[in-house]
């Protein structure tokens, strides 16, 4: 499996498509401090190829885990197992939440999700106050861990102040299903406990918390009560998350036999193409 793998000093930018943004900038990080006498840590990333040929023994989407062996410096498939987040959506149904008025706003940061959450928020600065998060609260910390995990299935947002969208707060709120809004800086600091508070993650990347339980609606659209248009379409979108909700638009086969769907990144935009 060595041809599924590049080695941090080996990659940038130009291997994006193939290693990923984060990957291909660890490489450009490590090939620009080396020279310099800076240390960074030495590292791989898998390929895309590499999913791909697992995906096609599988035939699922799967979540994988890997390593390399540090003696050996063989390449070891730890986990492969079924992808939590998409897979788990009822994907003829479409659900948009949307606030009918905005309020005061008592902090912003990196959107996780397209939902709104309401609820008492519960300052948590330690593992040891986990208990008090009662069901339906909003939780408030700076940031989260493993241990954190069976604790946060009771919150009806999440909000931290450090972190970005692969942190773990981040990854176990897709996985939860639940809002949250990471990289706030302050929001600790800024949001009262006990006060009520809106957590909108539907606006687009930028997340808001308001003061207040806001007026929220939520539309649920059956796709198969969809008529199919007599004309194909095409669209374009910069907007990373609706990317994404629109690619499961109702040009999916599913909803519509003999049609297909399909995403192509092309310089920092992402066009969706429905062909009949």
């Amino acid at each position: 499996m060595a041809n599924l793998i590049r080695w941090f000093d080996d990659v940038g930018m130009a291997d994006l498509p193939a290693v990923g943004g984060k990957n291909a900038s660890l490489g450009e990080m490590r090939r620009a401090l080396t020279p310099l006498g800076i240390r960074t840590p030495d590292g791989f990333a898998t390929i895309a190829d590499a999913y791909r040929a697992i995906l096609c023994t599988a035939l699922r989407r799967l979540a994988i885990e890997w390593a390399k062996g540090g003696r050996s410096r063989e390449l070891f498939l730890l986990q492969a197992r079924p992808e939590t987040v998409h897979t788990q959506r009822n994907r003829l149904v479409l659900e948009r939440f949307q606030l009918d008025s905005r309020g005061d706003v008592l902090v912003t940061g990196r959107s996780v999700g397209e939902k709104i959450g309401q609820g008492r928020a519960r300052i948590i600065r330690s593992a040891a106050d986990l208990e008090k998060l009662q069901q339906n609260e909003v939780l408030v910390t700076e940031m989260t861990d493993p241990d954190w995990e069976p604790v946060m299935k009771r919150a009806a947002a999440v909000v931290t102040d450090c972190g970005g969208c692969t942190c773990h707060a981040a990854i176990v709120s897709r996985e939860l299903g639940i809002p949250a809004i990471v990289g706030t800086a302050n929001g600790t600091a800024v949001i009262a406990a006990g006060d009520e508070v809106t957590v909108s993650c539907a606006e687009g990347e930028e997340g808001f918390v308001y003061r207040g339980r806001l007026p929220v609606r939520v539309e649920r659209i059956t796709v198969a009560d969809v008529a199919r248009p007599r004309t194909r379409m095409m669209g374009t979108w910069r907007i990373r998350p609706r990317r994404f909700r629109c690619r499961s638009c109702p040009t999916t086969a599913s909803a519509w036999p003999g049609s297909s769907s399909s995403l192509a990144r092309t310089s920092g935009r992402t066009r969706w193409h429905c062909c009949s």
